[in-house]
C-alpha cells in the first residue's frame, strides 16, 4: 500500500484504526512467510540461479566486445544484479 493510499484510506484517523492494524498485520503476516524455511531457501536457490545466468551473461557481453576489438561495456550486470537485489 503506498502513502497516497493510506492516506486515501485515513488510516491516520482513530476511527480507522482496526483497519490499519489489519494492513499492517498483513504486512507482518508476509514477511513471516518470506521467512520461512522452505520459501527462504526457495528464494536463496532462486536469487544463485539468476545470479550465475547474470554472471555468465555479462562474460559474454565482455568476450564479444573484446573480439569486435572494443573495451568492455561500462556497465557490470552481476554488480547490478547484487546492487537491487540488496
Amino acid at each position: 500500500m503506498t502513502a497516497a493510499q493510506w492516506k486515501a484510506r485515513q488510516l491516520d484517523d482513530r476511527e480507522h484504526i482496526e483497519e490499519a492494524i489489519a494492513v499492517i498485520r498483513q504486512v507482518i503476516d508476509v514477511f513471516k512467510y518470506l521467512r520461512s524455511p522452505q520459501i527462504h531457501g526457495q528464494l536463496r536457490r532462486i536469487h544463485n540461479n539468476v545470479w550465475c545466468e547474470v554472471d555468465i551473461f555479462q562474460d559474454a557481453i565482455n568476450n564479444l566486445s573484446a573480439s569486435n576489438g572494443n573495451a568492455e561495456p561500462p556497465f557490470n550486470m552481476t554488480w547490478l544484479w547484487q546492487e537491487f537485489i540488496e
